[in-house]
């Protein structure tokens, strides 16, 4: 569609629009805009969608703000939402695999998103531009673009947090390259980042492209993955999280301070397996029944 508000479902959404928790309410279609705000779901929310699943090819051919797999201008709640989309809007920005901006009053949580990206400036494999608050999410896939590209998020302000997060998505740009967050700002807390980051101006980093006065809380990024030395381009000014090997990565010991269970524990937000995998969070992890054919035995996973 064309219009200045475009999503595959809805392009303002201000109330609540629940899925189930199993299938979700899902879009699959493709959103091809020229003018304003484009989302896979709605092209903006300022209610609460919970449940989203969206898979969607979204075109974008001008330069346009707030582009998301799910939501374009996010002012309200994301929840327990999902995305996987091929998103191309080399000329636009704020371009997010679930949200394109996630603004002051905008909360996403319990979402993650598995994308491929082009954008131009305030990419992310989760959300182009942060103002709000974002928790308990993840991102993999590919994102690029030129400036403020981020594994997570292209660029967070100084009112914007994100908490008990990461991303093993792979990012590419010209500078203010990250990890986790592209352009730094505002606060980020128990978070790590692992895929690899490539950038060519001077602000590229393991977890935060620049840094920019953020507050940055035991938080790590993959030496071997990322493929960079330095938690930010800003290093000369220090550093603002460690860099751990791929081993460390797997070890609990190197997430000493978060809410994290070793043996399993749904009342915790992390599980490590630990020397195995670098820690999950617990909200994906769901119970299933295993029976050996050929056998009478019947292994049951609680989820943890």
């Amino acid at each position: 569609s064309a219009a200045s508000i475009a999503g595959g479902f809805v392009g303002y959404n201000e109330t609540l629009l629940s899925g189930n928790a199993v299938d979700g309410n899902t879009t699959s279609s493709s959103v091809t805009v020229s003018v304003g705000q484009a989302g896979g779901f709605a092209g903006s929310n300022s209610g609460t969608l919970t449940d989203m699943s969206s898979t969607n090819s979204i075109t974008i051919n001008t330069a346009v703000q707030d582009v998301g797999g799910i939501v374009g201008l996010n002012s309200g709640t994301l929840q327990n939402s999902h995305a996987a989309n091929t998103i191309l809007a080399g000329l636009a920005t704020n371009v997010g695999g679930a949200v394109g901006r996630n603004d002051t009053t905008g909360i996403v949580t319990k979402t993650y998103a598995s994308n491929g990206i082009i954008g131009f400036n305030g990419t992310g494999g989760l959300i182009g531009a942060n103002d709000g608050i974002v928790n308990v999410s993840y991102s993999s896939g590919t994102v690029g673009g030129n400036n403020d590209v981020g594994g997570l998020i292209g660029k967070q302000s100084g009112a914007g947090s994100a908490t008990n997060v990461y991303s093993v998505a792979s990012a590419i740009g010209y500078d203010h390259v990250g990890g986790l967050i592209g352009y730094g700002g505002g606060s980020v807390s128990y978070s790590y980042a692992s895929g690899a980051v490539s950038g060519f101006g001077a602000h590229v980093g393991g977890l935060l492209g620049s840094s920019n006065g953020a507050t940055v809380i035991d938080s790590v990024f993959s030496l071997d993955g990322t493929g960079l030395s330095h938690s930010t381009g800003d290093f000369g000014d220090g550093e603002v999280a460690a860099g751990k090997t791929t081993e460390e990565m797997k070890l609990a010991s190197t997430y000493s301070g978060w809410d994290l269970s070793t043996t399993g524990s749904h009342d915790k937000i992390w599980r490590s397996y630990d020397g195995l995998a670098a820690p999950l969070l617990v909200n994906w992890l769901t119970a299933f029944t295993v029976n050996a054919t050929g056998t009478s035995e019947e292994h049951v996973y609680d989820g943890t």
